[in-house]
This record gives C-alpha cells, structure tokens and sequence, in this order.
C-alpha cells in the first residue's frame, strides 16, 4: 500500500523514538495499527457494498428485460410484436376526445344540421 524503504522506515522509527519517547512509544503504536486494522475493515465493507450495488443493478436490468419481453405477444406467424399497453395510449385517446369536443364544426353553406331545428316564429 505504502512504499517505504528500509532508511525511509528508519528514519521515521528513529524520530518518533526521540519525539515521542521510549515509553509511550508502544502505546501509540498499537493507536496506529487499530486505526490501520478499521480503516482496512471500512474499506473492505465500503467495497463489499459497492459490489452488492452491482449486483442489484444488474437484478433491476434482468427485471427491466423481463418486463419488455412480456409486453410481447407471439402472433400467428411465430414471431415476437409489441403489444400496447391501455395505459400508453390513454392519453392520446383523451387528447382526441377533447380536440374533438372542442372543434365543433360550425353549420355553413350546403351542410344540413344533425338535429333539425324548428322553423323560426313569423
């Protein structure tokens, strides 16, 4: 992980011997190697989630695989076509029933009414 070489290490053992002193010494480093030994056990868990995140990601792909190939139908031929779904198509169905409503065509010149209107009071 750390690429130390042996005088490197030496010197880094040497100064803390005369910083820190030869008693406490051992005390902080067994603080060192715990920290060392939960930053290994974090990270080990950090990637183990990671992994487990992969592995539903690919759950949600085979599901999302899944759905498509039921919203196929098998015709009389044998092969695979899309099928609708009501839900896809209601909007558009809305859309038209209001376009359809809203543009009522008025009555003009050589059209007849549907309903026939009563003659005008003289």
């Amino acid at each position: 992980m750390f690429d130390f070489s042996i005088s490197e290490f030496s010197l880094v053992t040497l100064a803390a011997l005369i910083l820190i002193g030869p008693e406490e010494l051992p005390g902080i480093i067994g603080t060192i190697r715990n920290i060392s030994r939960k930053s290994r056990s974090l990270l080990k868990e950090f990637t183990d989630s990671i992994m487990e995140m992969e592995d539903v990601n690919g759950i949600k792909d085979e599901v999302r695989k899944l759905n498509d190939d039921i919203k196929k139908i098998t015709g009389e031929d044998g092969k695979l076509y899309e099928s609708y779904d009501i839900a896809d198509i209601m909007p558009e169905i809305e859309k038209a029933k209001i376009e359809s409503l809203q543009h009522k065509p008025e009555i003009g010149e050589g059209e007849k009414p549907m309903h026939p209107q009563p003659p005008a009071a003289p």
